[in-house]
């Protein structure tokens, strides 16, 4: 099976874009949108026949699933409380987990293959999502490939 990819500026162009295939024949099922969280897509949220993958969330998931080690190192979080306002006197603390310290958000187009781009245009489609982007995705059972096989 193939992912045919389609990267849209706006969320009309991806809801013109999914009618259109949907009255060519795709099934619903069939179609589903990268989006780098909810939030950005406030269309395509409300429309409960889009099928939506947050590329966000899927990170952050993978990032949990990863943590293989055992500890979470307590810092202060200071952010915008005076001093003196918490046991340590520089804000709230917070877990850091390792993970986080070293993530760069560069899986994002390994995340992309995962869930089933191209692996030649997954880059692509990520630096897309990143900045703000739509990606259309439709599984296709009828694409045949350059060998002639159906895959």
């Amino acid at each position: 099976m193939a992912v045919i990819v389609g990267i849209y500026d706006n969320e009309e162009q991806v809801l013109e874009a999914i009618h259109s295939l949907r009255e060519a024949g795709a099934a619903e099922d069939d179609l589903r949108v990268v989006v780098n969280n909810r939030e950005g897509a406030p269309l395509l949220s409300a429309n409960g026949h889009v099928r939506m993958e947050e590329l966000y969330r899927i990170q952050e998931v993978r990032d949990d699933d990863d943590v293989n080690t055992p500890f979470a190192a307590s810092v202060p979080l200071g952010v915008g409380y005076p001093v003196g306002l918490s046991a340590i006197g520089a804000g709230p603390t917070g877990a850091v987990l390792p993970s986080m310290l070293l993530s760069d958000g560069s899986g994002s187009a390994e995340v992309l293959v995962e869930i089933g781009v191209p692996e030649d245009e997954a880059a692509l489609c990520a630096r897309a999502v990143q900045s703000g982007q739509y990606v259309l995705l439709r599984e296709d059972a009828s694409y045949v490939g350059e060998d002639g096989e159906s895959t």
